[in-house]
This record gives structure tokens, sequence and C-alpha cells, in this order.
């Protein structure tokens, strides 16, 4: 049943999403071919306009996967859809899992898409290089690939989009418990979740400040940071976006459990 659940949203979450992809990819491609004309000014204008409409189009797409995964989390739970929804033969537990698991893959693939439309827009040897030297400290940190290290810095923010989305989903369960202003009430927990949720990663970074000077010289000084502490300080923010996202989802799970009042 999870698997037909899941089959069902995704096919819902990217009905949408997918005209976005296709634009995005489409115009990157456009601007590619045209940026390679010179001495035009008509060419060079037409090539500034298909650039912002890729950058639209690509980052459009992740702000309305955020958006539709709470809008269909909201509708199937919640509104006429929910009618149908609560009448399946499938555990709560199972149905919270299927809108998890939705959101991780379609915000996986918006993030692989932006990536795209970045590589075909700006993908050459100077730009690399360009690129390369920008993160250079990072590099020299992690003593590990170039590819590597922008692997570690989109987990980071992968995690941070996961970690707002489930929040989102914490204020829609908690606000629709009231019988008036559920829309608003969500919106109000969903941000105090969030709040939580960065107040509970700043106190787990803390915890190994205590033992360790240079990652504590974030808290306690406005003074330029050694840039050593950046490989611990990322890690821990890895380790800890990881764990309020496993506890925000049983706690979710639990809230879920507890009763649903359909609009």
């Amino acid at each position: 049943m999870l698997g037909k659940l899941l089959k069902y949203d995704l096919k819902w979450t990217f009905k949408l999403l997918s005209v976005f992809y296709i634009l995005g990819l489409f115009f990157a491609v456009l601007t590619r071919l045209f940026v390679n004309i010179e001495n035009s000014l008509f060419m060079t204008i037409v090539t500034e306009i298909f650039r912002g409409a890729t950058f639209s189009m690509v980052f459009s797409a992740l702000v309305n996967n955020l958006f539709r995964l709470w809008i269909k989390f909201r509708q199937s739970l919640y509104g006429d859809e929910s009618y149908l929804t609560h009448t399946l033969p499938v555990k709560k537990s199972t149905i919270y899992t299927s809108k998890i698991l939705t959101a991780v893959i379609s915000i996986f693939v918006s993030f692989i898409v932006i990536i795209l439309a970045l590589l075909i827009l700006y993908c050459n040897k100077t730009n690399l290089e360009a690129f390369k030297n920008t993160l250079l400290p990072f590099l020299n940190v992690f003593d590990i690939s170039f590819a590597g290290v922008i692997i570690i810095l989109l987990l980071v923010l992968f995690l941070e989009f996961i970690n707002i989305l489930q929040c989102g989903y914490t204020g829609i369960i908690i606000g629709h418990r009231f019988n008036g202003g559920k829309v608003g009430i969500s919106i109000l927990f969903g941000f105090i979740s969030y709040m939580v949720s960065q107040i509970i990663i700043v106190i787990m970074l803390f915890i190994p400040a205590i033992f360790n000077s240079d990652i504590m010289n974030i808290f306690i000084t406005t003074e330029a940071l050694n840039f050593e502490i950046i490989k611990p300080a990322i890690i821990y923010s890895i380790v800890s976006y990881s764990v309020i996202n496993i506890i925000g989802f049983f706690v979710n799970i639990k809230l879920f459990k507890k009763g649903v009042n359909v609009d």
C-alpha cells in the first residue's frame, strides 16, 4: 500500500513541477547556444532574457515544490480528499511516511535539475577553475575532492529544506486540531516548530563546543574565526539536521495518530 500511495503522491507533485523542470532546462540550453554568438547586441539581450528565464524556472520549481507538498498534505489529510484517504485500509504512519518519501524524492529531483541547469549555463574550464578557487578553503579543510565538497554543502542545504518542509507538516497537523482559523494557526505553529528545531540544532552544536575551544569561538567572539572549525561545524550540522528530521518524523506521526479534524 505504501508503494501505491507514494506513486499517487509523486504523480500529483511532479505534474506541475515537470513543466518547470523542462522549461528551465530548455532555456538553459538556449542560453548556452546563444551565448557563443558574439558581436551582436540583440543576441546578448536575448541570451540574458533566456538566462533569467532559466533561473526563474528552476528556482520557482524548488519553491513550488515546497508549497505543493504542503498543499497536498492539507488537501489529502484535512480537505475534501481526506474523506477517501482516511477510509483506506492503511495505517496513519504509512500515510505520513508516503508524504515524507514524496518530499525527499521531489526535493532531491529539484536539486538535481537546478544543478543540471547551472552546469549547462556555466560549465567550462574557466568557470570551473574560478569556482574551485572560491571553494579552495573548503578543499583544504576537508582534504577531499572538489565534487566531495559540493556534495557535502548540498547535503546540508538539502537537510535544511527537509526540516523546513517537515516543520510545515507539524504546523498543519497541530493547526487542524483547532475548530477555527486553521490556516493561520498552522502557519504560526509551523514557524514555531521551525524556530524550536533551530534552537535544538544550536544546542546540539553548543555541546561539542564545550570541549572544543575553536567551535566555542562561534558563540563567544566576533573576531575572524579559524577556518579549521568549518569542517567540524558542517559535520555537526549534518548530524544535527539528520537527528532533528528523524525526531520530527516520529513526533509528527504521533501527533497525526491522535486524531484528525476534517474540514
